[in-house]
């Protein structure tokens, strides 16, 4: 006997993918989109699943399925950086490593003012392209928008192309005509300045971040993760994956 289900989300705090993905952790499988998901329960995986009526089974999935919606509610943190400032006392402070990233000057792309949907490995974002709108290319693909002015102050333009592929490319979506196009091919290289700092702690707990650049989707980040926030910009706050934070970070010792 397999159950399905299906997940409606009306409200930018919760993505219907994960919360699907969530309850069926372990016990089936479930995904989809951010506003529209589904997934599907076998009985006999529930630790409580017996021998018994079929009313029983369907009396203990209802009962795993209560619990799961309850205990995804209760275990995130929402942040909101627009909005938020972090206490950066218990907080060290890092400057990036040199490493070789990419950037791309969204008009290149796409004209000015145009909204767009960028697929990245840690999920979709949504922004406006304006003049001054540049994209970084991380080390692993990972993506995120920076202004004109942030990124002369942080990175060293090189005189090359980047040229790295990664399993998952980032693509870039123009939200009315639907045309896609890819990003890396108008990539060019930079190093990090070292001018520009972070404050930085492992997270303890389970968090939504919705960031200043898009406040309608947000970053999930777990226990173990860094939450970070530019030395420079109180409202500049992120998460970083544990395994990528120390092969981009260091501390400052000085």
């Amino acid at each position: 006997q397999e159950i399905k289900f299906s997940v409606r989300s009306c409200i930018k705090e919760v993505h219907a993918d994960e919360l699907a993905a969530f309850i069926a952790d372990g016990i089936g499988g479930g995904g989809g989109h951010i506003t529209k998901a589904g997934g599907r329960i076998r009985p006999e995986l529930l630790s409580s699943s017996e021998s018994g009526s079929e009313g029983d089974v369907d009396l203990q999935v209802r009962d795993e399925f209560k619990k799961r919606l309850a205990d995804y509610f209760s275990l995130y943190r929402v942040l909101y950086a627009a909005k938020t400032s972090l206490d950066t006392s218990d907080m060290k402070l890092y400057e990036k490593l040199p490493l070789p990233v990419g950037y791309v000057v969204l008009t290149d792309i796409f004209p000015a003012k145009t909204t767009v949907g960028i697929r990245t490995l840690e999920g979709d974002i949504s922004i406006r392209i304006e003049p001054d709108t540049f994209l970084m290319i991380g080390i692993e693909g990972e993506i995120y928008p920076i202004s004109k002015e942030k990124f002369e102050r942080s990175y060293i333009r090189k005189d090359e192309p980047f040229n790295k592929s990664f399993e998952y490319e980032p693509r870039i979506k123009d939200m009315i005509s639907g045309e896609t196009k890819t990003i890396l091919q108008a990539a060019g290289s930079a190093v990090s300045s070292g001018i520009v700092r972070i404050y930085a702690k492992p997270l303890k707990d389970h968090v939504k971040l919705f960031t200043a650049w898009d406040e309608e989707r947000y970053y999930s980040g777990k226990p173990g993760d860094y939450i970070a926030v530019r030395e420079d910009d109180p409202h500049d706050i992120y998460v970083i994956n544990e395994t990528l934070f120390p092969r981009l970070y260091k501390e400052v010792t000085d």
